[in-house]
């Protein structure tokens, strides 16, 4: 999971930085949304002493909104955005109940809305380094740098069917002919969330595979 969670937000974030220099220099098209209280989100710009390339830039691709804060070496906080994704969450095309999925290019877009809200005021300046944090267990399908399908969220309980298949082969592998606990064995419950059981779950429902 933290495999899959690492190739996803790095290539998110290869993808939105690309576009960083031209999305700052549009319009916008909505006013950012201030939602983090105890940080001052002015629209003004800050102090001149901050070298913003010597800053960072913080981003956490949450389940409903991606959030971004500008964050100065002695931690001063610079610059606050939160954007929501254009979607949202939605229950997908294949018509059953637990289905829990997000457009990885609402991700994108909404990374490019809100670095071009904090970088507002600093023209083409970047910064130091991202620090990225997102969603825990997401499957992503992903060719040629652009998604093939929504991602199934850590919350897409769909799999039930397969889980109950991975817990049934893997719980008769015991050399004596008994049955493992396959939760103590593993450590991880391979429940119908999990990566392994949402993988089995495409091929029957994703024609890519």
């Amino acid at each position: 999971a933290s495999a899959v969670t690492a190739v996803l937000m790095s290539w998110c974030a290869r993808a939105a930085l690309a576009r960083h220099r031209v999305a700052c220099k549009r319009p916008l098209t909505q006013k950012p949304a201030w939602h983090r209280t105890g940080f001052r989100c002015s629209r003004t710009v800050p102090a001149v002493s901050h070298d913003v390339s010597q800053c960072v830039l913080a981003v956490d691709i949450g389940t409903t909104s991606l959030k971004a804060i500008l964050l100065a070496p002695d931690g001063t906080a610079l610059r606050v955005s939160t954007r929501g994704y254009k979607r949202g969450t939605h229950a997908g095309t294949s018509g059953c109940s637990g289905a829990m999925e997000q457009d990885p290019e609402d991700w994108v877009g909404a990374f490019c809305e809100a670095a071009r809200d904090v970088f507002e005021p600093f023209a083409d300046a970047s910064p130091a380094g991202v620090a990225l944090s997102g969603q825990m267990q997401n499957v992503v399908l992903v060719r040629g740098g652009k998604s093939l399908r929504p991602a199934l969220l850590y919350s897409d309980v769909r799999a039930v069917g397969e889980a109950d298949e991975i817990r049934e082969r893997l719980g008769k592998n015991d050399a004596r002919g008994g049955s493992i606990d396959i939760d103590a064995k593993l450590a991880n419950f391979k429940g119908a969330a999990a990566v392994l059981s949402k993988w089995k779950w495409l091929p029957h429902h994703h024609r890519a595979f």
